[in-house]
């Protein structure tokens, strides 16, 4: 495990997570030298001199967060939201938008996660980040789009169920996998999960066989094993697809469910079994 204790480092504002994420480093073999209890929006300059010893903005080549977005949080203070572009307004240009010089009274807590986490990486960085759906088709978000987007490559987006994290949290989100400064890929790949194993009340639910009409006892329905099989089969079948980058910023949308074209064959398919017409919502 020396590897994670030179390699791995991870920040956690709450204390007691700070020990319990330190006591399972300890557990899988040491490392826990490398979890600090930090506020890591803090300017980094305020950090502790342990922190500031082992955790520094752009050095790092692979960044995971999962920013605490099922409360309302919000960060305030002049000192603290002026270190972010994001903490500022923005302003819509014919294509893009700009940053202006009016900074805000308060910004929620995940909007700045993206930015510090974007900054903590390296250039050819890859970082992954579970955020709210709305980021990635919604108007009031896209300057926050905009922002993750410009300079770097989206290589991955992941499309989670909306039982994800219920009942603890009721937020719909996507996974989002970048390269910091890097060229955008032709080709971004995409996969959705339709169940992650629990219902919204966190009770396992099965798999559901569509011929039987009938719940598979057998096989608890999670999708992500499958999504990682296609993945490592390099088969992009059911679950993972590719779509064309210039069409995703083309229409502003990142979501994935929006490009599943093998789950809309399925349905066609099973009208078309069943002798069902499919009308489109609009009709």
């Amino acid at each position: 495990m020396a590897s994670a204790i030179k390699c791995i480092r991870g920040i956690e504002k709450d204390e007691f997570l700070s020990k319990v994420a330190k006591a399972y480093m300890a557990i899988l073999g040491d490392g826990k030298g490398g979890i600090f209890c930090e506020d890591s929006l803090k300017l980094p300059n305020e950090w502790k001199s342990t922190t500031k010893q082992q955790i520094d903005l752009g050095k790092f080549d692979v960044l995971l967060a999962n920013p605490p977005f099922g409360k309302d949080i919000k960060v305030k203070g002049e000192e603290k939201l002026k270190q972010f572009d994001l903490a500022y307004n923005w302003k819509k240009e014919i294509d893009a938008f700009s940053k202006t010089n009016k900074l805000k009274k308060e910004e929620t807590i995940q909007i700045l996660f993206i930015e510090r986490s974007l900054k903590l990486l390296k250039d050819g960085g890859r970082m992954g980040i579970v955020l709210p759906e709305t980021f990635f088709h919604a108007p009031k978000s896209r300057y926050v789009l905009h922002y993750m987007l410009k300079g770097n490559n989206v290589t991955w987006m992941l499309d989670l169920p909306h039982n994800t994290f219920r009942p603890h949290n009721n937020a719909k989100c996507v996974v989002i996998i970048l390269e910091k400064n890097r060229p955008q890929q032709d080709e971004i790949n995409m996969a959705v999960a339709e169940e992650i194993g629990h219902d919204h009340q966190g009770k396992e639910i099965y798999r559901w066989d569509y011929l039987k009409r009938e719940a598979n006892k057998k096989e608890l329905w999670d999708d992500i094993p499958l999504i990682i099989n296609e993945f490592e089969a390099n088969s992009f079948n059911k679950y993972c697809f590719k779509v064309k980058s210039k069409s995703a910023i083309s229409k502003n949308i990142f979501v994935p469910r929006y490009y599943w074209q093998s789950k809309i064959k399925e349905i066609e398919n099973l009208a078309r079994k069943e002798k069902l017409e499919l009308v489109p919502i609009k009709d």
